[in-house]
């Protein structure tokens, strides 16, 4: 995998808000990431009626080994399918920091809430 998720993973518009974002390359992809996990959370959650704090890595490994939208993209195979469920997985750590400081649950997320927290991080960092 590149050091930034491929520009399919997200819509046109998310992808350019993400791109003008005040961010890192590295932040980016975080960012980027952060954003699809989200998204796949919110999808498995309504199939699975779980909520997204609590969905499993083993659900969110099924759910990428049928999700057509990936699959049009990314030969699958079991290695792949682990890893990017762990990615999606801890992706849910500043999700929950996010939907905490929004009061929202993770599935209520937008995308902005997403980047300025990004953003807000990182310069809280520098």
């Amino acid at each position: 995998m590149t050091s930034r998720l491929p520009v399919e993973f997200l819509t046109e518009e998310e992808a350019m808000v993400v791109d003008s974002a005040l961010l890192s390359s590295a932040d980016k992809f975080s960012t980027r990431l952060a954003i699809y996990a989200c998204r796949a959370l919110k999808e498995i959650s309504l199939e699975t009626h779980e909520p997204a704090e609590t969905i499993s890595e083993e659900a969110i490994a099924d759910w990428v080994k049928h999700d057509t939208h990936i699959q049009k993209i990314i030969d699958l195979d079991e290695s792949f399918i682990n890893f990017f469920a762990r990615l999606v997985s801890s992706a849910r750590v500043p999700l929950e920091k996010i939907a905490q400081e929004n009061q929202v649950k993770v599935t209520d997320l937008k995308v902005m809430d997403i980047v300025s927290w990004f953003e807000k991080d990182r310069r809280i960092e520098a």
